[in-house]
């Protein structure tokens, strides 16, 4: 206990200093540390290490039990008793972890390897094969031999000859052989690389699609009874549409009004705007649109928040030169905004078809191998015959229209497209 609490008044006491990555030097870190960092090379320590054939930690809600290993030799009991899945999902999450470990190598993954097969324990057993050193390739060879590394006479690395793995016995070119690989390695990666850095299609969003191109298929427009005086604007429209996404399509008015408060907490919006966001998804939940998805539902063909991706033929796919901001003079709207898309990401722009992407709302089919339903939620509550209100819609019925191409080409089936206004 006192252990504890001292870590607790010194959170920071282990912790290794943090080194410049302009500054050579040998970082010693946890795979947990590591985690989202990347090394030109990495050594995996402490691999034969034996994996505990018990649970870490055992959770029981019901019970109000908390049992772990405190260190020390002091084990509770119900974490010696820990049941066969915590000790299996411990084994899978050190697999995990080990996988972490080796991707955080770059250019080169070394790690220890014994004599003989890892012990089925060890941590790393799960990829021991894979790690073995191949003798006969690339002149490794490997001895019994007793000869240890200079300075160290009759001494032998423990857990096999590493040491004449490692030696070069007496050639004077395989410093040089070695030196000209790796410049060979690395023109290889940099060339892999390059070609990595080019794109093998043109992106855009279904917002810049629908703003840049013509509706193609039909949409019908479907709008709810305004509520007076109710709230609107981006930050309205925002909580609308995460109360939409998450409460189950049969949630009553008390559970849609307490999911809007949350949601505005979790966004720091306004309280003020919850309960109008509320009434406004339970009157969208009582429109027959909403009656099909629930009927979907039952028969597990209904998404929500439903990622599309749609390739587009470009209007002209010959001319330019391919360079950044350089778009033929020739080319659509939505062929200007993949240009300043690659622009912006400093990559250049690869020629042929737009590879366009968006997020329907909702998506349901109530009958197999019937019509899809496409459906898409807006709170814009200015009057229909306002000149920005008519140019925003024409937008949303060209990603809407998007939306159900996607989906009938993606399905080979029908689909209709809905803008529902809340």
């Amino acid at each position: 206990m006192e252990q504890l609490a001292t870590e607790a008044e010194n959170p920071d006491a282990g912790s290794a200093h943090a080194i410049d990555d302009d500054v050579s030097g040998v970082r010693i870190m946890t795979t947990h540390a590591a985690k989202g960092l990347e090394f030109p090379v990495v050594v995996l320590c402490d691999g034969a290490a034996q994996r505990k054939g018990r649970a870490s930690r055992v959770v029981n809600a019901e019970k109000g039990l908390y049992a772990c290993d405190l260190g020390a030799g002091i084990v509770p009991w119900d974490l010696i008793e820990g049941t066969p899945a915590e000790a299996a999902e411990d084994l899978a999450e050190l697999d995990r972890l080990l996988y972490v470990a080796m991707t955080r190598a770059r250019d080169l993954l070394a790690a220890p390897v014994a004599e003989g097969d890892f012990p089925a324990e060890s941590l790393l057993a799960p990829v021991a094969a894979g790690l073995k050193p191949q003798l006969g390739r690339s002149g490794i060879t490997a001895r019994a031999s007793e000869a240890g590394p200079p300075g160290v006479p009759g001494k032998r690395p423990k857990g096999g000859p590493l040491w004449d793995l490692l030696r070069t016995d007496g050639d004077d070119g395989a410093h040089e052989r070695g030196k000209a690989a790796e410049a060979a390695f690395l023109a290889r990666r940099e060339q892999a690389l390059g070609a990595g850095c080019v794109p093998t299609r043109r992106a855009a969003p279904a917002t810049a699609w629908a703003a840049a191109e013509a509706a193609a298929e039909p949409v019908d427009i479907e709008r709810l009874p305004p509520e007076p005086g109710r709230p609107a604007g981006a930050a309205f429209g925002e909580l609308v549409h995460r109360v939409l996404e998450r409460i189950p399509l049969d949630a009553p008015e008390p559970a849609i009004g307490a999911e809007a408060a949350r949601a505005a907490r979790e966004t720091e919006l306004p309280d003020e705007l919850a309960p109008a966001a509320a009434r406004a998804v339970a009157a969208a939940f009582g429109h027959p649109l909403l009656a099909g998805a629930r009927q979907a539902e039952e028969h597990g063909v209904c998404y929500r928040e439903l990622p599309l991706l749609h390739i587009e033929a470009a209007a002209n796919t010959a001319g330019g030169n391919g360079a950044p901001g350089d778009a033929p003079e020739t080319a659509s709207a939505l062929e200007a905004v993949a240009f300043e898309a690659a622009a912006d990401a400093a990559l250049p722009a690869a020629p042929g078809p737009i590879l366009v992407e968006g997020v329907a709302d909702l998506v349901y089919q109530v009958e197999k191998e019937g019509a899809w339903t496409v459906l898409d939620f807006k709170t814009d509550s200015r009057p229909p015959g306002d000149a920005e209100f008519q140019a925003s819609q024409a937008r949303y019925l060209r990603q809407v229209s998007l939306y159900v191409r996607a989906v009938q080409r993606a399905t080979g089936q029908p689909a209709k497209g809905f803008l529902l206004y809340v």
